[in-house]
C-alpha cells in the first residue's frame, strides 16, 4: 500500500518512478511446458523473474487449467497479463477452440499481442479492455483499476455478457479470472455466462476485494457452488491442490487460485 501510494504521488509531481534498467530486456525465451516448446517475450523484471527458464513446470495451477480446458473450449481469459496462460490455454483448446484474452493494461496488452504472434495463435483474439459489471470506461493505474486516481489511464471496460452476446458467442466452457481484488465486479457482469456453468479458473486477491467495496463471501455468492466440485492452490504454495469448503475456509489474507469443476 504504501509503495503504490509513493508511485502515485511521484506521478503528481511528475517524477516517472521505475526499476534499474534491465539491458537484457525485452527479449524471447524459448521454453518448454508439458512437453511443447514455444517461445515468449520476457519484457520486464517480474517476469524475468517468474518464467525465464528454459522448462516451466507444470504445477497445480497449470494442471488445472488443462483439466478445465478441453480441446475445442471457447475461453475468456480475464486479466492475460503478458498471455503465458492465455498461450498454454490456446495449445491445450486446440485449432478448433478459441481463447479471447482480456487485458486492461495498455502495456501488458502490447506485450500479451506479441506473445500471441510469436507462436503464430491464431484461435486467439487479445482486447485491451477492462472487465466489470457494465460496459463503460473506467480509471486503470499499473494493474489495478483505480478510480480515484485523476492520474490513471481511462480504458474501455465491457461487460463479459455483453461481449459475448455481441460475439454470438453462445456458450463458454472456461471462464479465467485474475483482476487483482476486482473479481466480484468481472462477476456482475457475468451472469447470463455463469448461468451456462462453465469451468471457472479464479484467482482471488484476498487483501485486495475491500478496496472495491467486496469480499470472498461476495465473489462466490455470485456463484452456484452446487453444480462444481472445487479444488484450491493457497499461494506460495504452487504445487499443493486442497480442498474447498466455502469462504469461511480460505485464509485471512494473501493470494487463493480456485478451480471449479462443473458436475
Amino acid at each position: 500500500m504504501l509503495k503504490r501510494l509513493a508511485k502515485k504521488l511521484a506521478r503528481r509531481v511528475g517524477l516517472d518512478v521505475r526499476r534499474a534498467t534491465d539491458r537484457d530486456l525485452p527479449f524471447v525465451r524459448t521454453m518448454t511446458c508439458d512437453g511443447e516448446p514455444f517461445r515468449f517475450w520476457i519484457a520486464n523484471q517480474h517476469t524475468k523473474a517468474w518464467w525465464d527458464k528454459p522448462v516451466l513446470p507444470l504445477n497445480a495451477e497449470f494442471r488445472s487449467l488443462k483439466q478445465l480446458c478441453r480441446p475445442g473450449s471457447i475461453v475468456l481469459d480475464v486479466g492475460a497479463h503478458h498471455g503465458m496462460d492465455t498461450v498454454l490455454l490456446a495449445r491445450w483448446t486446440v485449432a478448433s477452440g478459441h481463447v479471447y484474452a482480456l487485458e486492461a493494461n495498455a502495456s501488458n496488452t502490447l506485450v500479451l499481442t506479441a506473445n500471441l504472434g510469436a507462436n503464430k495463435l491464431v484461435n486467439c483474439t487479445a482486447l485491451h479492455a477492462a472487465v466489470g459489471p457494465a460496459n463503460g470506461s473506467i480509471r486503470v493505474a499499473d494493474e489495478t483499476v483505480d478510480e480515484g486516481d485523476p492520474l490513471a489511464q481511462r480504458v474501455p471496460m465491457i461487460a463479459l455478457d455483453e461481449f459475448c452476446r455481441e460475439r454470438n458467442l453462445r456458450q463458454v466452457h472456461l471462464l479465467k479470472v485474475d483482476v487483482e481484488g476486482y473479481e466480484a465486479h468481472v462477476l456482475q457482469g457475468a451472469t447470463q455466462v455463469l448461468k451456462a456453468r462453465p469451468a471457472i479458473a479464479l484467482e482471488l486477491h484476498l487483501d485486495l476485494l475491500a478496496r472495491y467495496g467486496s469480499s470472498a463471501a461476495d465473489v462466490l455468492r455470485q456463484i452456484d457452488l452446487s453444480a462444481y466440485d472445487v479444488t484450491m492452490m493457497v499461494r506460495p504454495d504452487w504445487e499443493t491442490l486442497r480442498g474447498f469448503e466455502g469462504a469461511a475456509g480460505l485464509p485471512a489474507g494473501g493470494t487463493v487460485n480456485l478451480f471449479f469443476h462443473p458436475r
